[in-house]
């Protein structure tokens, strides 16, 4: 085989030949790399990977947001944001020497479509990630759950207004689609099952006392006392 012959090869995830594409084109689909390690994942070139096992859904605008909500509880937390450490998940203690501000955030592990930015799903693929909501829109999810007497069985579109403030408009979209297929009922229900601990994970951390001390510095430590140099005492400190 010539160097030509050779530059005409596609090696696709199937082991065949494929067409001439005049360059050599190679898949990784075929090492099943995921299945040898769960924590690598094979994808596009421009997709990321988050740290977290649920992720936080962050709605943009102009593109809407397909998901379904997995659980009829909703997870309840008060948290503070500080802007060297990020949201500190509030107990009570010493967090709130430290911060103020505390704000309440309403959050549910939910099923999230691969989507135009219509909302019109485009695979069956899901991601399972985490719905974190203020007052505001979590009174439209109530709502939606009194109407319905579930919010599990549903599909939701979240039409975003503001993505600096995370502002979106709710409506129901369907019966929850993912439901249909039993490969990703199956997925879902392992993928829960075993990163439910890991569920507020992204949602920020709690510290202990002593964590915060190092890392902030005491709160109740005084100013150290200050006062002005006299003209002699300047003079005296550059005196050689």
């Amino acid at each position: 085989m010539n160097s030509q012959d050779m530059n005409a090869l596609d090696v696709t995830s199937n082991n065949t030949t494929a067409l001439a594409t005049g360059k050599p084109a190679f898949s990784l689909k075929s090492l099943n790399l995921a299945k040898a390690c769960p924590g690598i994942v094979v994808a596009s070139t421009g997709t990321k990977l988050s740290r977290y096992a649920f992720p936080k859904i962050k709605f943009e605008e102009g593109r809407r947001c397909r998901l379904a909500i997995l659980t009829e509880d909703v997870i309840m937390c008060k948290v503070h944001y500080n802007e060297e450490m990020g949201y500190i998940i509030c107990d009570g203690g010493a967090c709130c020497k430290y911060c103020d501000k505390v704000s309440i955030k309403y959050c549910y592990p939910c099923v999230v479509y691969e989507t135009n930015e219509a909302g019109k799903p485009v695979s069956s693929k899901v991601e399972l990630k985490l719905l974190v909501l203020g007052g505001e829109l979590y009174e439209q999810i109530s709502l939606l759950s009194e109407i319905n007497e579930s919010i599990t069985g549903i599909d939701l579109i979240f039409s975003c207004t503001s993505t600096q403030f995370q502002k979106c408009q709710v409506t129901q979209a369907s019966n929850a689609l993912w439901m249909n297929n039993p490969d990703v009922v199956k997925y879902v229900e392992e993928y829960m099952t075993n990163n439910s601990d890991k569920l507020m994970d992204a949602m920020g951390k709690t510290y202990t006392a002593e964590q915060l001390a190092e890392k902030l510095g005491d709160p109740n430590a005084q100013a150290s006392e200050q006062r002005c140099l006299s003209a002699a005492e300047i003079s005296d400190v550059f005196n050689v």
